[in-house]
């Protein structure tokens, strides 16, 4: 179950594996401390990514120096601005915002 919470952050999915726990009658004492993980792998998609989380992305790549529009959508100016990023910190820029690049940027992970 734990690899299943770290693929799948969805709340649905945990509730639908609590519920099974406790129908089968498994340990059910570890949902008692989960906190839902709501931060997602952020990247140039179609239709674009949007929402406070890509504004902090931004935000925090204009603060660094990176030319980038902080309207919350991640278009392909913040792919590009990610991109840079990421070269600059010697990555692979693949233009992904996983962990990795948010503990980079001063981002909550």
């Amino acid at each position: 179950m734990e690899r299943l919470l770290k693929l799948f952050t969805d709340g649905q999915i945990y509730e639908f594996e609590a519920e099974r726990a406790l129908f089968l009658g498994e340990n059910w004492r570890s949902f008692l401390n989960y906190q839902e993980v709501s931060l997602q792998l952020l990247h140039l998609a179609d239709p674009y990514f949007k929402g406070e989380d890509v504004r902090q992305i931004q935000t925090a790549l204009a603060a660094k120096g990176f030319s980038v529009s902080i309207d919350g959508v991640f278009s392909p100016g913040t792919d590009k601005a990610v991109k840079a990023f990421q070269q600059k910190q010697g990555w692979v820029a693949d233009g992904l915002v996983g962990q990795k690049t948010r503990q980079a940027l001063g981002l909550p992970d």
